[in-house]
């Protein structure tokens, strides 16, 4: 593997973590890091770069009509920031990896698939827990025939975030900042890779031909306990054109923080895959466990991004074109449920923990595990809080927002 040039573009908040790993691969031999851009280094920062021979640039323009030499440029700036920011990219001529989600409406994300194929540039994009080795092999085993026919997936999120977790940048929470959509909430962060992981695993099905497996039809219900914009919690049901149904669950409102889990259901069996790179298969009643152990699943993405640009592979992990479903979802979700719906206070507790409180939703864990084991959503179970809504068509679905009816206030 050749050594590649690359440049950071936003490394505060998780952007730590990618020059972290840049700094790895850097002691491996196969990366230079030659620049980064950020507005406002946070001290963190500031300390990782001390000393160091990279160019810092506070306008990322600037890096882009300065650094001519580049292999592929990291992208890990605010949500609604990614489908523009990552345009410029790639029409400046470089590679480009993004970080998740890709976009936030379904027009930006096909912007951005439309860069990458006039351009000629490989946009990648961060969905780093589809590399581990636990889930290859599930993808293996559904693919190879091991539980016949998929007919449900369902994923399950049980996450706890403290109040300073909304506190921690200005568009934490928020479902937009005046005319721009954020969407921010459990869907499009924090356990988008749930989600997005569920969609690889609805288009393998034993016996398909190699069309497409798209989503038709979702049904969202988007619910926040904390006094914020966005979405805290979220079920969602998503119909595919292959006769896969999937069912997501998913809070960050938890008494504690566990480890969300995807459940492939099948004709003969089926398997439990979790965060933790481990795997259970079931087949004809008898479980078998296979633990993986730890892996860096974003080196993955780099190593396979670099072999991609060097010709030693020939195909990228996560091409944000394979993203598109993930979008069409999101978008679908937030129209159906046309609103984020209040939980009353009165299903609420509050959590006291190193200086800091969470909102917490009573009985939530009871909740999902109930509602995901009947297959139905919160208001089809019974949760006192919940609200019907109704399911919307995608088929021809191309513009976010159509339905979605919350009011969009200007700052």
């Amino acid at each position: 593997m050749r050594r590649c040039r690359a440049a950071l573009v936003g490394i505060n908040g998780f952007g730590g973590k990618h020059l972290d790993q840049m700094f790895q691969l850097r002691e491996k031999g196969v990366l230079e890091l030659v620049a980064v851009s950020e507005v406002h280094l946070s001290a963190d920062a500031h300390r990782k770069l001390e000393g160091e021979a990279i160019k810092c640039y506070t306008d990322y323009k600037e890096l882009l009509s300065c650094e001519r030499e580049l292999d592929f440029i990291v992208l890990s700036t605010p949500i609604h920031l990614h489908a523009d920011m990552g345009i410029d990219i790639m029409e400046a001529g470089f590679n480009v990896l993004l970080e998740k989600p890709p976009a936030v409406t379904i027009q930006d994300v096909d912007r951005l698939i439309e860069a990458s194929r006039q351009t000629g540039k490989h946009c990648a994009v961060n969905f780093q827990l589809t590399t581990g080795k636990a889930f290859n092999k599930l993808k293996e085993a559904i693919a190879g025939g091991a539980f016949g026919r998929i007919h449900t997936i369902t994923g399950i999120g049980l996450f706890q975030r403290m109040d300073d977790y909304y506190h921690r940048t200005f568009w934490a929470g928020k479902t937009n900042i005046g005319q721009t959509f954020i969407l921010d909430g459990t869907i499009n962060n924090p356990l988008s890779h749930l989600l997005n992981n569920m969609i690889v695993l609805s288009g393998i099905q034993t016996g398909d031909n190699a069309q497409e497996a798209v989503p038709y039809q979702v049904t969202g219900e988007l619910y926040h306990a904390n006094r914020i914009d966005g979405e805290d919690t979220s079920c969602v049901r998503v119909n595919m054109n292959n006769g896969v149904t999937m069912y997501f669950y998913a809070t960050l409102c938890h008494s504690e923080e566990t480890m969300p889990t995807i459940r492939v259901e099948g004709e003969k069996g089926s398997a439990v895959w979790s965060y933790d790179n481990n795997l259970t298969i079931e087949i004809g009643g008898k479980p078998e466990f296979l633990a993986f152990g730890e892996e860096n699943c974003l080196e993955n993405v780099y190593a396979n991004l670099i072999r991609v640009i060097t010709g030693e592979d020939r195909l990228l992990i996560c091409p944000v074109a394979s993203t598109r479903n993930f979008v069409l979802i999101s978008n679908g979700a937030y129209e159906s449920s046309g609103t984020i719906y209040d939980i009353p206070v009165e299903h609420l507790s509050r959590s006291y923990k190193d200086g800091t409180t969470a909102t917490v939703i009573n009985n939530i864990d009871e909740i999902i595990r109930s509602a995901s084991g009947h297959k139905q959503l919160f208001a089809e179970s019974g949760v006192p809080w919940a609200v019907p809504t109704k399911p919307v068509n995608l088929s021809e679905y191309d513009k976010f927002p159509t339905y979605f009816t919350q009011e969009v206030q200007s700052d």
